[in-house]
């Protein structure tokens, strides 16, 4: 895990910018917490399965057997399944203010990287790989956020703690922000290997029922520091 220091953050899309749902763009404080380098992989998350304290993941298609990708990120997990996981390590899982800080940095970079657009050298994405699928986590180092975190645009979705509003930009508070309190759909977060190059900015949000479970979204640990 790398910790990504407490401070005040860019948050959302600039007017005229990006999604609704991320607008406005302000200035959000967040305290000191501890983020995964990486996506959780198929090898860590069938050690939580073997433990009995996960549900294994179950991807419809026989064409994304995750038993032979142990490097690969775990996808085809519901939101819970998510959490569960992340708190057999005794960990959670990052809210969604705590994820778009570590991928863009305090100064709101438009990709974790930079302000660069992407390349396959930078991310995963749709035709990068033949056909398109996740990678390896961790492949593309090029790819960083400001605080050292791969794979932040691309690869795989992940999973962020959050009830989804398409007005709590607006409306939450600017400090340490968790999200409404209730909802029928979870934030995800990153782009993914389906996702175009011009679809992984790091304001961009999308959101899924949490009981659902799909071959592109999966799971990054965060940890309180206090």
């Amino acid at each position: 895990m790398v910790r990504i220091k407490a401070g005040a953050f860019l948050r959302g899309s600039a007017a005229g910018k990006g999604l609704k749902d991320a607008q406005p763009q302000r200035w959000i404080h967040l305290d000191a917490f501890d983020l995964d380098v990486n996506e959780v992989t198929v090898a860590q998350y069938s050690q939580c399965v073997k433990a009995r304290r996960c549900a294994p993941a179950k991807c419809m298609k026989t064409s994304q057997k995750l038993e032979t990708r142990p490097s690969h990120p775990v996808v085809c997990v519901t939101w819970f399944q998510a959490r569960d996981f992340c708190r057999h390590l005794g960990k959670r899982l990052p809210t969604e203010a705590e994820w778009e800080k570590a991928a863009r940095g305090a100064k709101g970079l438009e990709y974790p990287w930079g302000n660069q657009k992407p390349s396959c050298q930078l991310a995963n994405y749709r035709g990068c790989q033949k056909p398109d699928s996740s990678m390896p986590v961790g492949r593309l180092p090029k790819g960083a956020s400001p605080y050292g975190v791969l794979d932040m645009a691309g690869n795989v979705h992940e999973w962020v703690a959050d009830w989804h509003s398409g007005s709590y930009y607006a409306t939450g508070p600017t400090r340490n922000p968790i999200g409404p309190s209730k909802g029928t759909d979870k934030v995800v977060r990153g782009g993914s290997f389906v996702y175009g190059a011009d679809e992984l900015n790091t304001h961009g949000r999308t959101f899924i029922e949490p009981i659902k479970n799909t071959a592109d979204v999966g799971i990054r640990c965060a940890r309180s520091t206090r």
